[in-house]
């Protein structure tokens, strides 16, 4: 994305709306980047939002630009790929990305008419066409063709970080639709819940030998029958689910360490249970568990379970200054190869 992002024109918060559009027109931009009094930018404004917001409603063109803009931004690092910017457009409805460096500071735009040429790009047809999949065995059919997208990747001479992010989109987009053709046939969601990306999937480090790492956590109420209930439903949703990323190519866990096992699909308070027993005790097998669940990230579901859990998880670890070292001792036991054999 970094190479298709341009400067644009830049004004204060409190700018008049005819500023802006004449400091657009110097610049030669479709877009003004807002800036507050700390120089972060907090918002945009284009020529469409000066059509609709000022012109067609008869507004005086000396409001501050604030009144106007466009807030919050959407931004886009630019390292990220062009497939991921046509997917953030799309899935935020707005035609224009900030673009971030490596420091989180805006550093342009990217317009969604540059991306036009891109639209055939492989990586979005495939998760679209995976999105709106209707059926599982068509979710199946099109992830399948994932190596065959990889290989092209490749052969252009795509990175491997690019390919492994492709990888990972793609399985994101079955997970999502899976998760939906698994509610449609249980029935209504007994309460909130999230699906979990764990291990390589967690943290698009996807490969075409990558093996489920995944894992259910859902809220847990006072009722004993009604929790009885949701774990019922939430298992036989994560036997769904894995039974069929196993059918598109994405292999059982040699471990175990997925949703449709029942010990990695649980409440909320059992999870921080587990994680506090995991770090307290820090012998091989926790150490694993640990390493898988540490790149946790939400797929499908509510998302700010995954959030509260992920707080968890940093706030007991930080309180236990001695599991580090162990973590560190166990990491080191694994050595790349040095030689071709």
């Amino acid at each position: 994305v970094g190479r298709l992002c341009r400067g644009a024109a830049t004004c204060s918060i409190d700018t008049p709306v005819r500023r802006v559009a004449a400091l657009m027109t110097a610049a030669r931009s479709s877009v003004c980047l807002v800036r507050a009094e700390s120089g972060s930018v907090v918002g945009l404004v284009t020529d469409r939002d000066l059509r609709d917001r000022v012109l067609s409603a008869s507004l005086d063109p000396e409001v501050p630009v604030h009144r106007v803009m466009t807030a919050p931004i959407v931004t886009i690092t630019d390292q990220a790929r062009v497939y991921e910017a046509l997917l953030a457009m799309e899935e935020r409805q707005v035609h224009h990305l900030a673009v971030t460096d490596e420091r989180q500071q805006v550093v342009g735009v990217v317009h969604g008419q540059e991306l036009l040429q891109f639209r055939d790009y492989g990586a979005l047809v495939l998760t679209r066409e995976i999105s709106r999949a209707q059926l599982a065995d068509e979710v199946i059919a099109r992830c399948r063709r994932v190596p065959e997208l990889a290989g092209a990747l490749l052969g252009s001479g795509a990175s491997p970080q690019s390919v492994t992010r492709m990888i990972a989109a793609a399985t994101d987009a079955a997970v999502e639709r899976f998760v939906d053709l698994a509610q449609q046939a249980l029935g209504p969601l007994p309460g909130r819940f999230v699906f979990l990306a764990l291990g390589s999937h967690g943290r698009q480090e996807q490969t075409l030998f990558s093996d489920q790492d995944n894992a259910i956590a859902y809220e847990e109420t006072a009722d004993a029958e009604r929790d009885r209930q949701a774990g019922d439903y939430f298992a036989a949703m994560g036997r769904m689910v894995c039974g069929w990323l196993n059918d598109a190519g994405l292999a059982f866990c040699p471990g175990n360490k997925m949703a449709n096992n029942p010990e990695w699909c649980q409440p909320v308070p059992v999870w921080r249970r587990s994680f506090h027993e995991w770090v307290r005790r820090a012998e091989s097998k926790e150490l694993l568990d640990v390493a898988v669940f540490f790149d946790l990230r939400a797929v499908a579901g509510d998302a700010e379970l995954a959030t509260e859990l992920r707080q968890y998880v940093h706030g007991v670890v930080q309180a236990t200054p001695a599991f580090l070292t162990h973590f560190a001792q166990n990491a080191q036991m694994f050595r790349p190869p040095l030689r071709l054999f």
